[in-house]
């Protein structure tokens, strides 16, 4: 099945995000944007996690990623050092329906297992609006992250080819208003610098030209399928 079929049945029933997997405190570090000054330290972490995580070849597409992305980035500091990063964007299917992908979430491998990737994926669901549910969307070359995901009540949709010819899998969970607000008070209260303004409104793509012709593209093709 393709992902837009897949968005359009998540919409009314996907598997919820499990917010109790947050209820232990989070490491103390800070949480800030991404400036062109992080490009070699982030350019680091990556190559430190692409070893049997990343296709070959796929590093010009991460750093494209830091010079060019509408994704909003950000990275994680430990005593002044960047040991973290990861980016969300926000995609506009129907007036009604959006969704935010996460990308690149990336922990120094010498740092994992510390609870700094649960920090960064409380921040960046942070900047999502709390008066609204939303999907979001995880995409993996499948070497890596898939487990923390699930664990969070992702769920395996499907796969698709990325627009550089990679096969990508595709994980997608439905996360609450409520729980955005719950972050909110999650990062307030715990020992972490957050030097973000969650109220800054993200640039949000407009798919929804191309999410209908999808919907019918995929209708013809069913109708064609039922009649041979």
């Amino acid at each position: 099945m393709r992902w837009q079929n897949w968005v359009r049945r998540f919409q009314h029933r996907g598997p919820l995000l499990d917010y109790y997997r947050f209820s232990s405190s989070l490491p103390r570090a800070t949480v800030r944007h991404y400036e062109t000054t992080d490009f070699e330290a982030c350019t680091q972490i990556y190559k430190d996690n692409e070893a049997g995580r990343f296709p070959e070849g796929y590093l010009a597409h991460y750093q494209e990623h830091l010079y060019e992305s509408r994704a909003r980035i950000l990275v994680i500091e430990e005593e002044g050092t960047v040991v973290g990063t990861g980016g969300i964007s926000l995609s506009r299917f129907t007036d009604s329906l959006r969704m935010a992908t996460l990308s690149f979430g990336l922990i120094r491998p010498d740092r994992q297992d510390r609870g700094l990737g649960t920090l960064l994926f409380c921040s960046r669901v942070a900047y999502l609006t709390a008066w609204r549910d939303w999907l979001v969307s995880m995409v993996s070359a499948g070497n890596g992250t898939e487990a923390f995901y699930q664990k969070l009540g992702f769920q395996h949709i499907g796969e698709e080819q990325d627009e550089f010819g990679e096969l990508m899998q595709h994980y997608m969970a439905k996360v609450l208003g409520s729980d955005v607000a719950r972050f909110h008070e999650l990062l307030s209260s715990s020992d972490c610098t957050i030097e973000l303004d969650f109220g800054e409104q993200l640039v949000e793509e407009d798919r929804r030209e191309e999410f209908q012709s999808r919907i019918e593209e995929n209708s013809r093709t069913t109708a064609t399928e039922v009649r041979d």
